[in-house]
């Protein structure tokens, strides 16, 4: 149980962390690149699912 636990957290900080890198050319304020990274996981799939739908 533990393990899960820790194995979840860590994928959590991974995801934020990609889904700020791939946010760099997107020139977001900073307040919303913190909250996508506290996001983790959610914040990077809802990137992959509407990146492009502001052109």
């Amino acid at each position: 149980m533990a393990t899960a636990l820790i194995v979840i957290i860590i994928l959590w900080i991974v995801s934020g962390i990609l889904t700020n890198i791939l946010l760099k050319k997107e020139k977001l304020p900073p307040l919303y690149r913190v909250l996508l990274f506290l996001e983790g996981l959610i914040g990077l799939l809802f990137y992959l699912m509407f990146k492009g739908a502001g052109d």
